[in-house]
C-alpha cells in the first residue's frame, strides 16, 4: 500500500484586514527581467455568503520594469451607466467576500494557470550576489535615513539606523551633498546604488550623484 504523499504548505509571513476580519497572507517576489510581488491569503470557509463567509485576497504590485496595465468595469452613479476605466498600475489587488468566492476564484486561477503555463517559460531562482545584498542593505537604510531626516528636520539619531542594517554609512556632509534633504518620498534602488559608489570610493573619482524627483 503506498503513501499518499504530503502537500507542501507556504507558512504566513503577512497579515491583512478585509471587512474588519484579519487574514494571515504569503507574500514573495518573483525574479526575472522584471520583478513582481505577489500576496495572497484567505480566512478558508467560515460558512456563508459575504456577510457571514470568508473573505479571499490576491494582490500582484511592480518592484521593478514591470508592464503592467489594469481595466476595471463597474456602474458609475454619477455618468448612470456601466463604464470601464484602464490604468497603467503599479499594484493590483482583489478581495472577495463568501465562501464560494472563495472556491469560484481558485478555479479561474487554475483555469488561468493551465492556459498561460502552455506559454511560459519557467523562472530560475535568483540568488543575489554578496554586492546585491549589500546595497539592498543600504537601500533600506538610505530611505529609512531620508524618512528621519523628514520627520525631526536633522540627522540624530542616524548611526543607529545604520548599525540597524549592518550597513557602511554616510556622513551629514555627504548626506546634503547628495541633496538628499530635498527627497519627498522613496529612493530608488538604481539611486541608492550610486551613493553606496560614492560613499565607499576613497580616490575621490565619484563626484556625489545628486538627488532629483
Amino acid at each position: 500500500m503506498s503513501k499518499s504523499k504530503k502537500k507542501e504548505t507556504l507558512s504566513p509571513n503577512g497579515s491583512v484586514v478585509i471587512d474588519g476580519i484579519q487574514l494571515d497572507s504569503y507574500k514573495t517576489e518573483l525574479v526575472s527581467c522584471n520583478i513582481l510581488e505577489v500576496e495572497v491569503g484567505t480566512t478558508g470557509h467560515m460558512g456563508g455568503d459575504t456577510g457571514h463567509g470568508g473573505r479571499t485576497y490576491f494582490r500582484i504590485s511592480d518592484l521593478a520594469s514591470t508592464d503592467m496595465r489594469c481595466k476595471v468595469g463597474g456602474y458609475s452613479y454619477e455618468e448612470r451607466k456601466y463604464v470601464d476605466t484602464e490604468i497603467d498600475a503599479s499594484s493590483i489587488e482583489i478581495s472577495f467576500g463568501g465562501d464560494s468566492e472563495l472556491d469560484t476564484f481558485c478555479e479561474a486561477l487554475r483555469i488561468g494557470y493551465d492556459i498561460l503555463k502552455q506559454h511560459a517559460s519557467s523562472i530560475e531562482p535568483y540568488s543575489p550576489t554578496p554586492l546585491e545584498q549589500r546595497q539592498d542593505r543600504f537601500a533600506l537604510y538610505l530611505n529609512d535615513l531620508c524618512d528621519l531626516y523628514r520627520k525631526q528636520g536633522n540627522l540624530k539619531g542616524m548611526e543607529e539606523i545604520r548599525k540597524k542594517y549592518h550597513t557602511s554609512g554616510i556622513t551629514q556632509q555627504q548626506f546634503y551633498e547628495c541633496d538628499l534633504d530635498c527627497a519627498t518620498g522613496y529612493i530608488n534602488q538604481d539611486f541608492c546604488n550610486k551613493v553606496y559608489a560614492f560613499v565607499l570610493n576613497n580616490t575621490k573619482a565619484i563626484s556625489a550623484p545628486k538627488y532629483s524627483e
